[in-house]
């Protein structure tokens, strides 16, 4: 017994030695991880620094701000988007009504009953339905109207002015005749509809009354349709927004 008694000892601090080295390997590791950790919490409070903030004390998504760290700069995210979708439908509203002016686009047209209408109106709107009730100058009269903005010029700057000549034009344009092909007196009649077709009085419809959208008027001895620039620029952004509210071209 007493000559294995060494050998036993020897035994015992080989284990206990093998365990402080175990130990002490452990702690290294943890030791690492630790600070890998604490590298990775500095990396993170570093980027938090960076990152923007965002505040919104609530309920209207328009408060939503977000502030950059380092200029302390704000931006409203939400509203930039509104303001952005607002742009773009008043640049549509104003396309649709260059083209309602400028006689590119179809003209939308109200009810005869809407005591705001004017007898032109319907007019183009039996048109757009095919309806063969009308007689040739009032279907001519539907034809010409709508290329008034698109045609006339202005004069003294409060004036808009298509001349006979126009009217030809648009009648080519618009029908399968070509413009030399349609006779003055043909022209003149359809002059003088498309003017009493804008009458606001509903009693008798006078060509050359100035209460008329168009008023039939003679300019250096020509027959011309004349309109007042404002009234007439009145009356195309309605259109456009009746265009826009029957969900028309854009």
């Amino acid at each position: 017994m007493s000559a294995d008694a060494p050998s036993v000892g020897v035994e015992a601090d080989d284990d206990l030695r093998a365990l402080v080295e175990d130990l002490a390997d452990e702690v290294r590791e943890l030791r690492a991880e630790n600070d890998a950790l604490r590298e990775r919490v500095a990396d993170l409070e570093e980027q938090r620094e960076r990152e923007a903030t965002v505040r919104w004390a609530g309920p209207n998504p328009a408060d939503i701000e977000i502030v950059a760290s380092e200029t302390g700069n704000g931006v409203y995210p939400y509203q930039a988007i509104t303001d952005k979708v607002d742009q773009r439908d008043v640049e549509d509203l104003e396309e649709r009504l260059t083209d309602v002016e400028e006689g590119r686009a179809d003209v939308v047209v109200r009810s005869e009953a809407d005591p705001d209408a004017l007898p032109i109106e319907s007019r183009i709107a039996r048109q757009q339905v095919g309806d063969d009730g009308m007689s040739a100058n009032e279907e001519r009269a539907a034809v010409v109207f709508p290329t008034f903005g698109g045609k006339a010029r202005t004069v003294g700057g409060t004036k808009l002015v298509m001349s006979s000549d126009d009217v030809r034009q648009a009648l080519d344009e618009k029908t399968d005749i070509d413009a030399e092909d349609w006779p003055d007196e043909t022209v003149r009649r359809v002059m003088r509809w498309t003017a009493k077709l804008t009458a606001r009085d509903d009693g008798d419809r006078d060509p050359r009354d100035e209460t008329n959208l168009l008023t039939l008027t003679k300019r250096n001895g020509r027959l011309t349709l004349q309109a007042e620039r404002d009234e007439w620029l009145e009356w195309s952004e309605d259109a456009a927004a009746r265009l826009d509210g029957e969900g028309g071209p854009k």
